[in-house]
Formats: structure tokens, sequence, C-alpha cells
């Protein structure tokens, strides 16, 4: 049998490779002779591919007819090189060779490398194997890529996306429409404070005389639940838990702070302090198996941490703040307290150790780097601070008409601009200046009347702020009457708030022309609510986005499945009234009109002096005879047998009066 291409092998032999006996016997178990044998010995790559092209193409040839010679015998097949008896080494070699088949995208014909000595016997695929191995020993590991890390890492908010038309409307749905409140309730004094849980379901009010109001949401609005007599002046500060379930208050007038169970309708705790405080937060984790709190000195630099079962406090911190702190919010991202003193500097700092450096996540090391000193540059004081709800972003409404937000950076990544010098020359521009769709709103399409009106309740807001910065700047170091004078007006004045919704996409603040909902996103007004209504100067707003649940016991026969009723609890400039904005527009009563239809007359109206007391102290507002003010005459019981009709003589039994129309 003749062989072409032979090539001259080195009878060297590499004793580092062992070597393999080639089988003997063919498929039909016949001995194979020595010529054949050497036709199944393996041969290189190149001497195979130089074979194939030397060779001429073996065609079929036709068939023939039958003679008398010799017929040629079928043709010899190609010489087998599998010499490898393992069937996984064979198999695991065809995946290596097919992966670096794989490997070549080259449209061109890459050159056949020089062939190197190989020994006769050698197992070429087994010593393949081998020289690959030592070249991946000889590789540089500083060369390869590094592998990314399995542990999740806190990554700062670097800016808003724009959000797709489509799904900023669905988001949009989780917001009320209504141009003018639904319905409004009563409380003896101003109300000052006002908070909602989306877990709980709960709403909370507070007013200046100190009395805690509990609501309940449902499914057409809210009931009344529980009032409490909390503290006998304002409130200093009043913080709820994230999972609704946990109330604190504190008052500068009585130096008490007073925890609730807010689904128990009770209060738990009642803390005697020794010095005057400023402000409460919670700050638990969720989960955590005790509550615990925050409360800030007035007049200090200190911080107490306690329990909400306990009278004593488990830490102090002290100089957190150069000076002392007026708001405080717990951060469930960071696990840390974001706080702002009375100079307007901002701080992040540790509930467990009451430092910064513990805090993990934190994307700046040094305040330099940050717009934390935005307040102090702009002589301004934040009059509110919030957390959004994924921790990622801090909105803050200044006494200088901004609202600024804040990213984990410590940059500032959206201001918005509220003043009323600023609204008034944005109402200056002309159509083609102004975007409807901007921050400002419809200021043009204010008719004179109405953005006078407007106007004037503006002023009146940034007088009482002005009034309450003038009192805080008179705070004085020590403990005194004049301080204290000063304490209850700041506490006392009606101040303006900025929240995020529960997605952290949106921003919510109340303005001259309404309660303007704006998307951080896009950087722009998407909706405003409370644009009818031009006597009211709406101050600080709560959001519900929560699924009213039906109360146990009831009916199920007349109910309505549970639906999600978006709902914005408002306060109002210097009104005893909270206000409820849904989807829904005013009901008209019986008398045809909606004026008095949705105002409920759920407490004895009162007008309110706000000159002090003989003996009292000024800032505190003081009841007087009632005024003019229209009270309900009748009632009308409806039951299964009849309507029965009563009359009420308020003036003659206010007592049972008060007790039947706050609890009827």
């Amino acid at each position: 049998m003749k062989i072409e291409n032979e090539v001259e092998i080195s009878p060297a032999v590499d004793e580092t490779v062992p070597t393999e006996e080639v089988a003997t016997s063919g498929a039909d178990g016949k001995p194979v002779d020595d010529e054949e044998l050497e036709d199944r010995s393996p041969k290189p790559e190149s001497v195979k591919n130089k074979s194939a092209e030397k060779s001429p193409q073996k065609q079929e040839a036709p068939p023939e007819e039958s003679s008398d010679e010799e017929s040629p015998g079928p043709a010899m097949p190609e010489p087998a090189v599998a010499v490898s008896t393992n069937a996984a080494e064979t198999d695991g070699n065809h995946r290596a060779n097919s992966s670096d088949k794989n490997e070549v995208s080259s449209d061109e014909e890459a050159p056949i490398p020089a062939m190197p000595h190989i020994p006769e016997g050698t197992d070429v695929i087994a010593n393949m194997e081998r020289i690959a191995k030592k070249r991946v020993r000889d590789i540089d590991p500083t060369d390869l890529p590094t592998a990314k890390k399995k542990f999740k890492v806190l990554k700062p908010y670097h800016g808003p996306v724009k959000t797709p038309a489509p799904q900023l409307q669905v988001l949009l749905d989780g917001f009320p429409s209504s141009d003018m409140y639904e319905k409004s309730y009563m409380h003896r004094d101003v109300v000052t404070k006002v908070a909602a849980s989306n877990v709980s379901g709960f709403i909370i009010t507070a007013s200046r005389d100190g009395q805690l109001k509990l609501w309940r949401k449902n499914l057409d609005g809210v009931d009344f639940v529980k009032q409490f007599r909390a503290h006998p002046g304002p409130l200093s500060g009043m913080a709820l838990s994230a999972d609704g379930n946990w109330l604190v208050t504190a008052s500068h007038v009585d130096k008490t702070v007073k925890s609730f169970d807010v689904v128990g309708f009770d209060m738990v705790n009642f803390v005697k302090l020794n010095f005057t405080p400023s402000c409460v937060e919670w700050t638990h984790t969720r989960g955590a198996p005790e509550p615990t709190f925050a409360v800030s000195a007035a007049f200090s630099t200190d911080v107490y941490i306690y329990k909400a079962s306990s009278t004593e406090p488990v830490a102090k911190f002290s100089g957190i703040h150069p000076v002392p702190i007026v708001h405080m919010k717990f951060n469930h991202l960071l696990k840390a307290v974001v706080s702002s003193d009375t100079k307007g500097i901002l701080e992040f700092w540790d509930p467990q150790t009451g430092r910064s450096d513990s805090i993990k996540g934190l994307a700046f090391s040094l305040k330099s780097e940050t717009d934390l000193f935005d307040f102090v540059r702009s002589k301004a004081l934040p009059m509110s601070l919030e957390v959004s709800s994924n921790g990622k972003l801090i909105a803050c409404f200044g006494d200088d008409g901004i609202v600024r937000v804040f990213n984990l950076k410590g940059k500032i990544v959206r201001k918005y601009v509220e003043t009323l010098p600023h609204l008034l020359d944005v109402r200056e521009m002309d159509s083609t200046a102004q975007v409807e769709s901007a921050i400002q709103g419809p200021l043009q399409s204010l008719d004179g009347g109405d953005f006078g009106r407007r106007v004037a309740r503006e002023k009146e807001l940034w007088a009482s702020i002005n009034k309450a910065k003038s009192a805080a700047g008179e705070i004085e170091g020590s403990e005194s009457e004049a301080s204290l004078s000063a304490l209850s007006t700041v506490y006392s004045s009606s101040l303006v708030n900025a929240v995020f919704d529960e997605s952290s996409r949106f921003l919510l603040y109340p303005s001259l022309v309404g309660i303007k909902i704006v998307s951080l996103d896009n950087n722009s007004l998407v909706r405003l609510v409370g644009y009818g209504e031009s006597a009211e100067r709406f101050c600080s707003v709560a959001l519900y986005q929560g699924t009213p649940q039906v109360a146990k016991g009831t009916s199920t026969e007349k109910v309505e499945e549970p639906r999600p009723d978006p709902t914005i609890i408002a306060t109002s400039l210097e009104k005893q009234r909270l206000f409820l904005f849904t989807n829904r527009g005013p009901e008209d009563d019986e008398t045809g009109t909606s004026a008095t239809g949705r105002d409920v007359y759920n407490e004895r109206p009162m007008r309110l002096s706000t000159a002090p007391a003989p003996g009292g102290k000024a800032g505190v507002s003081v009841a007087v005879k009632p005024s003019a003010v229209a009270l309900p005459s009748g009632a009308v019981i409806y039951t299964s047998k009849g309507d029965i009709e009563l009359t009420l003589y308020p003036d003659s039994t206010p007592r049972t009066f008060e007790n039947f129309a706050a609890l009827a």
C-alpha cells in the first residue's frame, strides 16, 4: 500500500509522555498486517491537509458492463487517527476542538503553523492537552479581568431617569385628582401637624392646643377613632413609625414625651423629662424587637435615645451638631438619622453610636464636597425635613421659599423656587416665555381678583413664617421665660412641608396655586390638586396611598371590594380644619349647596384670639365665645321603622351637643 506525502519522524522518544498501544485487530476481529497498522498510526493535521489537497477528488464511476477482467476492490477508507481508548477523554477533546474551531471568525484562511517534531507512537491529543496546561500556568494573573463582587453595594442616587409616558400615567393613578377638597373635619384649635401611614391606614392630626386625633381610612373617607389631650400646649415634635403602629409626641410646655399604640388606640408610655424637648423621631429598623425613639434638647446639643416602654434613656449623645437640633428623620436604607439644627446644617449620624463614620453606604467622606451647607450660605433654615421611602433622597422646604432635594452624595439634584417675588415675575412673562407644564403652574390663567386673593393669603403665610424665624433667633442658650415664649411662637406657627410619594419619584408640596405634584424624573409639574380652593392657603400635607381595609364584623352584603383610595390630608393657614382631597368631588347636602355639606362640624367652633390670656403666655390661642358661626339645629336618625328627627340646643346644653356632634 502506497502512502503519499510521508513525513520523516525523528526516532527520539519523549519519555515524559506515556505512549499508548495501537489496536492490532480490525472491526471484524481479524489481525491487521503491519502495512495497515502503519496506515492507522496518527499523523499531523498538516500532513492530512496536504494529502487532501494533492489527492484528486474521487468521483463515483458509472456502472461498468460485466467483463471477465478482475474488478478493482472497494476504495480504502481514510486512515483513522483516534488512538485513545478512553471515551471520556475523547469526548472532552472533541469539545475542546469544537470550541477552538468556533473561535475562528475571520473569513480568510489562517496560515498553517509549522508542525513540531513528534516522536513516533506519541498520543497527539494528550500531548496537545499537556502543552495547553503549561501555557495556562505561564499566564500572568494580573492580566486577567477581575471578577465582580457578589455582595450588594449601596449605590447613590446619581440623578433622575426619564419616565416613559405610559408608566407615568400608571404612577399618577396613585394620586388624587380633584381640584376641590371632598370633606373637612374640625379641631378645637388650629391644626398644625398631620401624618398618615399606608400600612396601618391611620391618619394622625394635632392642633395648637395639644389635642391629638386618630382617624382611620375607610372606603369613602375617614372615620374618627379617638382623641387625646396629649399636651397642654403646642407640640414641639410628632413622629409616626414606618409601619404606622407607633406614635410619639413631645411638648416644651410640660416637658414630657408620650408614646402611643396607634392600632390599639392607647397611650403606652409617659416620660417626664429634665430638659426641654425640641423634636422626636423613631430610630428602629423595620422588624426590630422593641421600638426606640430619639429626643433632642431645645437648649443644648444633647440627644437622648429611649425605648418605647422605658422611662430612662438607654443612650445619650452630645456634640452631633454645634447647636440644638430642630428636625430629625430616620433613613431606613442607611440605618442612620438625618438631622438639621438652628443654623441650617444637615448631618448624618448612627443612632447606635452617635457618629457618622460608622454609617455604611454613605456616599461622601468630606462635607466640603457636598451641598449640605447650602442653607448656611443662603442664610435660611429648613422648615421641614423628609426622607424618601427608598432612602435615596432628602427633601427640605426652607424658610426662604426654596424646596431643595438632596441625594446620598449630599448634592442638590432638584431645586424649586416658590417665593412670592419669583411668582410675580413669572406672571409678568408672556405666554411664549412661560412653559405651561413648568413647575410654577398656570399662574397666567388666574384672573386678577382670584390672583389678588391668593397673593394676600401668601403674604399672611410668609408674615407668620418670618415671625417664627425672628422668634427662633431670640431663643437664648439657657432656658428662660423669653426663650420659652419664643418656642411657643415657633411651634404655634403654620409651617410648610414637602413629602415624597410611595415610589420616591414624586414630590408634593403646597404652593400659591394649590398642592403641586412634581415628577422628579421629568422635572415637571404633573398634577395640581386644590387649584379651585382660592380661599385656602394649604401648609402641611400628608399622602395616603394604601388600600382601606373593611372593619371586622362589618356586614359584607353591601360593602364594596377594597380598592385604592389615594388621599391628601392638608392643613390650612390659621384654620381649625383638616382637608381631604380624593378622586371624588364635594358632595351636595340637602340644601343643594356644597359649601356647608362638605365641612363637617364634629367640634364646637371657636373663634381664636392671638392675644395672650390674663396670666397666660403669649403665642397660645385662647377660646372665646363663639361668634356668628352656623351650628346645626337638628339631626335625623334613620331606622328601619322610620326616621327620627331631633332638635338640638347647643346654647342650652353645650357639653351634650359637643359630645353628640363629635361622636354621632
